[in-house]
């Protein structure tokens, strides 16, 4: 499932995936009839345990693929790098889904960003997985997902190109392509209006032709590009085979090579660049900083804690808001040795969100003094004293649930800007999401009705979540069915 099409769903499936879009794949927009092609099963699923990136469902309806109604999948979909927060799917959400089932044995952890600088911590967990989410439509497009299906390979390839062709951007394409090939009434027709078009304009007015192609192709593609040479580059063309093939299952990749022990001038040498070089934000920064950010926090984890103690040094020249929630889950992830004095020490951060990661990932150390440095910290303003409480609610702390249940009605935007606010932003979607989760997972478990699903009208979701605890919460005990495997893991 790829960005155009995690929009739409986003916006047409508030009760299945809420806050962040699901799935991308590559990053190449994709329509669900392209999603389609590369499924291994299409029907109707249903939530039956909450989750975030990871949940389980229950097959209701086969419209394609070797599946039983009734099968029980754990099924996965990767979220967007250009912001920490995750899909999340509610106990009791419908949908119909497009899914890959070949290949798949668990989620991938997602190593690194985009451009390979930092990983989300939240998207580096473990997780089994049975499938993997190519889309997903609202149940009440049933009707279209069905009669697609009934097509001729020959029919579906050539509505798969009208879908896909939809989302072209340029004037040229629009006004000289797009037209006629909406009208073209076979895919060779299509293609050769592509292959004219491209032969006579130069590829900056190309605008997403060659992506629409690759999401589109099925055999009739595939045959006119080997009869044509100069239609796609050869990268281009290797991609399409590949969609026709069986799909590869995921290798994980490390961020960064850590050897095996360093030398003292090479350990000097990564602590300068961590001490003078400026720290990456999404987008840009350098990617020496970082790699001695993780090579240093395994091989050299006392340095780094006294690093990120100071928040001026961790922050410079760095606006995002969420900044110390990345750098302080990072490391305490990757740190070795006395794991409980290292976090212990970040415990005492001016950044808030470096000493809360610090209290979280000590509860994998020291249980009880994790806890209470949690305590002691709900109280700290923003993301960072609602992260808190969140944590000591997913561990059973139904007295922090109050202070959890503030981020339902903290406002929030999208924005790939440098600069974010300090509340509203992806980090406090990415906790709004784990506390939905386990709210629908407490509700589940305690035989109570499911929580009220949010509607982006920030005051009105909050007053209605307190309404429902205040109705419901002396008989919910607070389960996390997750928790387990993420405490063996170590990751929060």
């Amino acid at each position: 499932m790829k960005t155009r099409c995690l929009l739409l769903l986003w916006l047409a499936l508030p009760g299945l995936f809420l806050h962040q879009p699901a799935f991308p794949v590559d990053y190449i927009p994709q329509s669900w009839e392209s999603s389609e092609q590369e499924s291994d099963f299409v029907g109707v699923i249903v939530c039956t345990v909450a989750g975030e990136n990871v949940a389980r469902y229950r097959v209701i309806e086969v419209w394609k693929g070797d599946v039983l109604a009734g099968r029980e999948l754990l099924a996965f979909g990767h979220s967007d790098p250009y912001n920490l927060a995750p899909y999340i799917s509610l106990v009791g959400s419908q949908s119909i889904a497009f899914l890959q089932l070949r290949g798949i044995e668990q989620a991938p952890r997602e190593m690194s960003s985009l451009n390979n600088i930092l990983p989300a911590p939240i998207k580096m967990r473990i997780m089994p997985a049975d499938a993997r989410f190519h889309a997903a439509l609202p149940v009440d497009q049933r009707q279209k997902v069905i009669d697609f299906l009934a097509l001729t390979p020959a029919e579906q390839e050539l509505h798969r190109y009208r879908a896909e062709f939809q989302f072209l951007w340029g004037d040229k394409l629009k006004e000289e392509l797009l037209p006629k090939a909406l009208a073209a009434s076979s895919v060779e027709e299509i293609l050769q209006l592509v292959h004219d078009f491209k032969q006579s304009h130069p590829s900056s007015e190309h605008g997403g032709l060659n992506d629409a192609i690759m999401n589109a192709a099925g055999p009739i593609t595939l045959r006119f590009a080997e009869e044509n040479p100069t239609f796609v580059e050869s990268h281009h063309l290797d991609r399409i085979r590949r969609l026709l093939d069986p799909p590869v299952p995921f290798v994980e990749a490390r961020p960064y090579q850590v050897p095996a022990e360093l030398t003292r001038g090479e350990r000097d040498e990564l602590r300068r660049t961590l001490a003078n070089d400026s720290p990456p934000d999404d987008f840009t920064g350098t990617r020496n900083w970082a790699r001695a950010f993780f090579i240093l926090s395994e091989r050299d984890p006392k340095f780094v804690a006294n690093y990120l103690i100071d928040g001026k040094r961790a922050r410079q020249r760095h606006e995002k808001a969420y900044f110390g929630y990345i750098l302080g889950s990072l490391f305490a992830i990757h740190c070795t040795g006395n794991r409980e004095a290292h976090l212990a020490r970040l415990l005492e951060a001016s950044d808030p969100l470096i000493s809360v990661a610090g209290a979280v990932y000590l509860t994998f150390e020291n249980e009880p003094r994790g806890l209470r440095a949690l305590r002691e910290r709900t109280g700290l303003s923003g993301d960072a004293g609602a992260w808190a409480a969140l944590a000591l609610a997913r561990r059973g702390d139904k007295e922090a649930l109050p202070r959890a249940l503030e981020l339902v009605g903290v406002p929030t935007i999208t924005s790939h800007s440098s600069i974010t606010p300090p509340e509203g932003n992806s980090l406090t979607r990415a906790l709004r999401g784990g506390l939905l989760v386990l709210l629908s997972n407490s509700a589940q478990a305690s035989g109570q009705p499911q929580p009220p699903r949010p509607t982006n009208s920030f005051e009105e979701d909050l007053a209605a979540l307190r309404e429902w605890w205040a109705t419901h919460g002396d008989k919910i005990t607070l389960h996390d069915p997750w928790l387990d495997r993420l405490a063996s893991q170590k990751i929060d």
